[in-house]
Parts: C-alpha cells; structure tokens; sequence
C-alpha cells in the first residue's frame, strides 16, 4: 500500500466520528481530525510510509488552513479548484464495471433517458 486517498463529500461525516465528541470542530467532509486520526492509525498499525492523499472541495484557502495546522498530508487534490466552473459542479465517478458496482459510498449508478450518447 502506497497511499490512501481520503474524498468525504462535504455532506457526509465520516464514521470514524461516530460516537465522538465533535463540538469544538466542523466533522463534514475532509477535516483536519479526520487526517491527523488516519495518520495516527496508519502508524500504530506499521503504515508510517504509506501517504495521505486529500481532496473535496481543496482550494488554497483549506490547503492554508490543513498547512498552519501541520496536518499530516503528503498530495492535495485540487481539480474542480482549477476547472474555474461557477456555473455547475460535477464530479465524474466510475459507478459500475461489467455488470459490478465500483461506486463510493453516495454514488450509485442509475438509469436517465435524459442522457444521450454522443460521437467525438
């Protein structure tokens, strides 16, 4: 294992909050706690080489604030930050491969007759 990629959607809290104490902090998507938790567990369990990869929502504001605090992040992804789209926002997710769900927890794959298939 070489990295692991924390994405929780701003929506979402993260199980690993369950049953804690979140009164003092915003526990929504990728949160400072949630790395510096993460960071512990992969060391304590003898993953200290193993990077933190981070994105959702990075801009350089989030990367300033995880960066004054010394959270432990090795990559941060920024890709909807440099698409410069104010208009919609959207994400592309591979949900099914051959017949098998591949989604996140929040993505599911489903059927529109709105969408059309189009030729480049």
């Amino acid at each position: 294992l070489g990295a692991v990629r924390v994405d929780t959607s701003k929506n979402l809290i993260d199980r690993y909050f369950e049953g804690k104490d979140t009164s003092k902090f915003d526990p929504h998507g990728v949160c400072k706690e949630l790395i510096f938790a993460l960071r512990e567990a992969l060391d304590k369990s003898g993953f200290k080489h193993v990077k933190i990869v981070v994105s959702s929502g990075f801009n350089p504001q989030k990367m300033s604030e995880f960066e004054k605090f010394n959270t432990p992040v090795d990559i941060y992804g920024v890709g909807s930050y440099l698409v410069k789209n104010d208009i919609c926002g959207f994400t592309g997710d591979l949900v099914e491969l051959n017949g098998k769900s591949e989604a996140k927890f929040g993505r599911k794959n489903f059927a529109s007759d709105r969408l059309k298939r189009v030729k480049f």
